[in-house]
């Protein structure tokens, strides 16, 4: 398994995958959103921009087979005493998971706060992605009385 790590120099390397596992996890959770490829393109383009606060990673097997991806932000707040690491999405696909890539991909994300560091990790995650919950679980998260809301702006 490798993780690489999303940079303008390898990205049109890694695009169409990239696009392809962000539409399963997407659909996955059923809010699968229609965007034209240029979209999509566009979006992912941005992550990766110089001054993005993103990461943006992807999982591949040996033989360059793309298994899963990730992207996570850095921010600072007062209540928490500074940085943190916001993870926003971790997927692997359904055929990988339960074989270990999701436990070694969030280590390296907390490996990655921790040379930054980071003394808080936040995520959040779907209410009935019991895998997310025992992902999260075996790595010593603990869920607590913060509830994520959000508005989309038409």
């Amino acid at each position: 398994m490798k993780i690489i790590k999303i940079q303008q120099s390898n990205l049109e390397e890694h695009l169409d995958n990239l696009i392809g596992l962000n539409d399963e996890f997407l659909e996955s959770l059923g809010t699968i959103k229609e965007r034209t490829l240029l979209e999509k393109q566009r979006i992912i383009e941005s992550m990766v921009t110089p001054g993005s606060s993103t990461t943006l990673l992807i999982v591949l097997e040996e033989d360059g087979n793309a298994v899963g991806f990730s992207y996570y932000n850095y921010g600072s707040g007062y209540s928490c005493g500074g940085k943190y690491l916001w993870l926003n999405c971790i997927y692997i696909r359904i055929n990988w998971q339960k074989k270990g890539y999701g436990s070694r991909l969030l280590r390296h994300i907390e490996e990655d706060g921790r040379q930054e560091g980071i003394r808080l990790f936040v995520c959040g995650r779907h209410v009935r992605n019991d895998a997310s919950k025992r992902l999260f679980e075996s790595a010593g998260f603990q869920q607590d009385e913060h509830v994520i809301m959000t508005k989309v702006y038409e």
